[in-house]
């Protein structure tokens, strides 16, 4: 311990006295909260955040399309140990500003998950955990400082002391580590309340220690003792400020109760009061839903956040419009269906598996070689690990098939030219098959002409036929191997490929280095590199990504607006809801064609969005769009008469 706080005392030198200012740390968070929602550029921690938060979300859009989104491990990575990286790259002019950001960071945790803040997701953040443990050690540094300096002066040790008002007394003992026990900051109003309240027991103990004759090192440990004994109102102090600065930061993010689910109550509560008292207008209240509905998603729904919408779509909208899509499709090669109707059903059905599948956007800006900050940042490091370091990346488990594979073949291979061959040639000699063997000009052997003989071919048949099946035995396993083997390098390859769909040379440099270094640990796996290099040859980093419309804010609010207009135009006879849900699905299906500014990127779910400026528009989705709604039009307009 007197190592430790030799080491920090340079630090405690200048601190002028630690406790929790509550009212900066309010003042940070709120700063830093208001900051983040604003695109101004005065906070340089919160311009560092963005940019952390930007390579956050490039890392896991990277890393969901190299490798998937599954972890295959315990305890998945969330979000806040990510956070809490950015966090440990930042460099805090204060504690109150290391803890106010620590909380801003679970505010954006709930932020991006589209919650409340609560005292859970405080309390399980690793950034604010080590922060309390951070301030816990300096405020116990400082006190065992400030206590045991006033302590040390009041036996005369030390000259200067912040706290004077104490007895003196006289002592011959000598201190082997005085500056541990020079204080030069100033006065600490808590310090000093907490020694006076407990001023009598101290002057008793500091008489005791000043009569006892223990010097050096013994004497220090005691004052140590003395000065923890009246820790325990320093630390309940700390408790309070950092539970009032807790229920300051759940206080201060509190947005409001998000009650927009709470409008799919309403409507079918609005459109069964129209079935029971109003039949006469239901086509207008069901027309009166379908608007607003529209309305919502056109301006107030979040793609990334308004996850009740998202999974209502989802789950009933997509999926009712899929199961009606395929009811078309096998109907369609039913007995008496015309081929008119038969080809409508069909191109129906393929066009929406076009619409779910190909690529609505093609973004320039967010291929990792137009993104240079992400090298910089500590995310790439943590894609390199995700797709090849860690035991549990798709790289490494192919290698670790490889390598087990590889080494049982190798292992087998030697058995049968080393043990079973020696065996061999040793039971030909006892059964007397073979005299002698040298090898001093080539392999020589020499047979034994009685042990070939007629009357004893049963004796060499059978030590031949041992082998034999030894042989055929390890044929057949090596040959099952190596389909094993070369099933396992055509697997690695492909995820190598998807690997380099999204990287750039820099990246696919680092990753080839080091899948190079394993291979070089491992002279068994040498022979399989050259295969595994084949993947790199025809390597060029994209220029553009492919992004499809569902991952996008764009994309995601046309295709709901579309299919709600499908089912609202299958679902309903009343011709002003047929032909307002027509309109829906022309008019969301012709904004596809329209490029916006920018769109914002999903990069997954309760992770940071992307935003891409610099990207095209796919029109061959537009057009999917206008002929899905064309022949949805002509089957209901009579074709099948």
């Amino acid at each position: 311990m007197k190592k430790y706080m030799l080491l920090v005392f340079s630090v405690l030198l200048v601190i002028i006295g630690y406790s929790i200012n509550t009212k900066i740390v309010q003042e940070k968070y709120v700063g830093f909260i208001k900051a983040y929602n604003s695109d101004t550029k005065e906070n340089h921690l919160i311009n560092k955040f963005k940019d952390e938060m930007k390579n956050l979300g490039l890392y896991r859009y990277y890393r969901n399309n190299m490798v998937g989104s599954a972890e295959f491990v315990d305890r998945p990575t969330d979000i806040q140990t990510y956070l809490s990286m950015i966090h440990k790259s930042m460099t805090f002019n204060s504690d109150e500003e290391k803890l106010a950001f620590a909380g801003f960071l679970c505010y954006v945790q709930t932020d991006l998950a589209g919650g409340e803040l609560s005292n859970e997701v405080i309390k399980s953040m690793p950034a604010y955990f080590v922060t309390v443990q951070d301030i816990y050690q300096n405020m116990q540094n400082e006190a065992l400082l400030y206590i045991g300096n006033v302590i040390a002066y009041s036996m005369g040790l030390v000259e200067t002391s912040p706290y004077t008002n104490i007895e003196k007394h006289k002592t011959n003992s000598k201190l082997e580590n005085l500056d541990l026990y020079t204080y030069s900051g100033e006065k600490n109003e808590l310090y000093d309340g907490i020694i006076k309240k407990n001023s009598v027991k101290l002057n008793t103990e500091i008489e005791k220690l000043a009569n006892s004759g223990i010097t050096g090192e013994d004497l220090e440990y005691e004052i140590d003792n003395l000065s923890s004994e009246l820790l325990e109102d320093i630390t309940k102090k700390n408790d309070e400020d950092l539970n009032s600065s807790v229920a300051m930061f759940i206080k201060e993010a509190k947005k409001g109760i998000n009650l927009s689910y709470l409008r799919f109550i309403i409507y079918l509560a609005v459109i069964l009061v129209g079935v029971k008292f109003f039949k006469k207008y239901l086509n207008y209240i069901i027309l009166g839903v379908f608007g607003y509905e529209v309305f919502y998603l056109i301006f107030m729904y979040n793609f990334s956040k308004d996850i009740i919408t998202s999974f209502f779509y989802g789950s009933f909208i997509v999926v009712a419009v899929a199961i009606m899509f395929f009811v078309k499709f096998f109907s369609a090669f039913g007995r008496d269906v015309k081929f008119v109707k038969r080809l409508i059903n069909v191109s129906l059905f393929i066009l929406l598996a076009l619409l779910l599948f190909i690529p609505t956007y093609y973004s320039k800006d967010l291929t990792m070689k137009n993104t240079k900050s992400f090298h910089n940042s500590s995310f790439e490091n943590q894609l390199l690990k995700d797709v090849l370091l860690y035991n549990h990346s798709v790289i490494h488990k192919n290698l670790t098939e490889l390598t087990n594979s590889i080494t049982t073949e190798n292992s087998e291979a030697k058995n049968i030219y080393s043990n079973l061959l020696k065996k061999y040639i040793n039971d030909s000699i006892e059964n007397n098959i073979i005299e002698s063997i040298s090898n001093d000009y080539g392999v020589n052997i020499k047979n034994n002409i009685n042990g070939l003989l007629l009357n004893k071919e049963k004796n060499y048949t059978k030590v031949s036929k041992d082998y034999a099946e030894a042989i055929d035995k390890f044929v057949k396993a090596s040959e099952l191997r190596m389909k094993n083997i070369n099933n396992e390098i055509k697997t690695m390859k492909l995820n190598i490929e998807r690997i380099e769909d999204y990287s750039d040379e820099q990246f696919l440099k680092l990753f080839k280095n080091n899948l190079d270094s394993y291979f070089m640990k491992n002279k068994l796996l040498v022979p399989v590199k050259k295969d595994i290099d084949e993947s790199y040859t025809n390597f060029n980093a994209k220029d553009k990504l492919n992004i499809k419309a569902y991952n996008t804010d764009y994309g995601t609010k046309m295709l709901m607006i579309f299919f709600l207009g499908i089912v609202f135009w299958i679902v309903f006879e009343g011709k002003l809801i047929k032909w307002s849900s027509f309109g829906a699905m022309i008019i969301s299906s012709v904004l596809m064609f329209i490029k916006p500014g920018t769109i914002e990127v999903l990069s997954q779910i309760k992770y940071p969005v992307l935003k891409s400026s610099e990207f095209s528009v796919n029109i061959l989705y537009g057009i999917i769009m206008v002929l899905i709604t064309i022949l949805l039009t002509i089957k209901k307009g009579g074709s099948e008469s």
